[in-house]
């Protein structure tokens, strides 16, 4: 069983049920996300998952942060922006529609 594996290393989830994908195959079922340890959050299919079809539920990996992933966030009104935060402070907004320019937020570091 995947999960069982995915579980030892997973830190936060979140899914939003109504992704804007152009009226494809995602936005009838969703995305589930997934914060790491590693520093990646993996988006999923979560119908790929529960049909067990042998399609591969792994949308894509979205790779920015440097510590474990900690907190995970879609934004309620724009489904496209995922905030994801991890354990040194960092914060990255991703654009689903624009994955591969993320916004980073450093942490913020203490004045002496």
């Amino acid at each position: 069983m995947v999960f069982a594996t995915v579980a030892t290393v997973l830190h936060r989830l979140a899914e939003f049920d109504a992704f804007l994908d152009s009226g494809g195959y995602l936005s009838q079922h969703g995305l589930l996300a997934g914060g790491l340890v590693d520093g990646t959050v993996n988006l999923w299919n979560p119908h790929a998952i529960v049909s067990g079809g042998g399609e591969d539920p792994l949308v894509t990996k979205l790779e920015k942060h440097t510590g474990a992933v900690k907190g995970l966030a879609f934004n309620s009104f724009s489904p496209n922006l995922l905030a994801s935060g991890a354990a040194d402070g960092e914060l990255v907004i991703w654009d689903l529609t624009d994955p591969a320019a993320p916004s980073l937020f450093p942490a913020l570091v203490e004045g002496g």
